[in-house]
């Protein structure tokens, strides 16, 4: 055997060499599971391991205190969001529900097109940031259907930073008809987006 494959949460983690290993960016007081599979150098996996869990101690990520922990709450922060709003989200995959977004924009249905929507605007000096509070683990924020029409995330104002979250399971990935940053990590896939304008810097 050349290494070995560590799976969290029936997800892939990553590959090690050695037999021990350690995780990073989990919340406080929050039980996870493991398992792994040895792997030889073609890449062949053996069967999995029996699955261990394991409680983190109580609190977590420091910048993750008070992060947004489920869909209905993001919708809700960017809805009445304003010029220095930060909407910090925890790890994890966030299923919005399209009639609940707020967006005025229909569609033949006459269900709203953003999954996550805001009309709200920053200002040039005072952005509205949207984030995750754990890069090493960003924030899924999805849709219903890929193929449905929706809008992923759906900004109608000005100036909003986006950084550290991934968008999936929607029509479209992010839809800006102004000018927004979006902050991505160097050498990391920066996620589908459409907009018409937009900036992007690499941290």
């Amino acid at each position: 055997m050349t290494g070995y494959d560590i799976y969290r949460g029936g997800s892939f983690l990553k590959s090690v060499a050695a037999t021990t290993a350690s995780d990073t960016g989990l919340s406080g007081s929050t039980i996870y599971s493991y398992y792994v599979k040895a792997k030889d150098a073609a890449g062949n996996q053996s069967v999995s391991s029996n699955t261990v869990s394991a409680t983190t101690q109580s609190g977590g990520i420091a910048a993750c205190s008070g992060a947004l922990t489920s869909a209905a709450a993001i919708q809700a922060a960017m809805i009445n969001a304003s010029a220095g709003t930060i909407i910090t989200i925890a790890p994890g995959s966030y299923s919005g529900i399209r009639a609940a977004s707020g967006d005025p924009r229909l569609d033949a249905n006459g269900v709203p097109t953003g999954v996550f929507y805001s009309g709200a605007s920053g200002t040039s000096g005072s952005r509205i940031v949207l984030k995750g509070c754990d890069p090493a683990n960003p924030p899924i924020l999805q849709g219903p259907a890929t193929n449905d029409g929706s809008y992923g995330i759906h900004l109608t104002g000005d100036y909003w930073e986006i950084r550290d979250i991934k968008v999936t399971r929607a029509q479209k990935g992010i839809i800006e008809v102004h000018p927004i940053l979006i902050a991505y990590k160097k050498n990391q896939p920066l996620y589908r987006f459409n907009m018409r304008r937009f900036v992007t810097c690499s941290i």
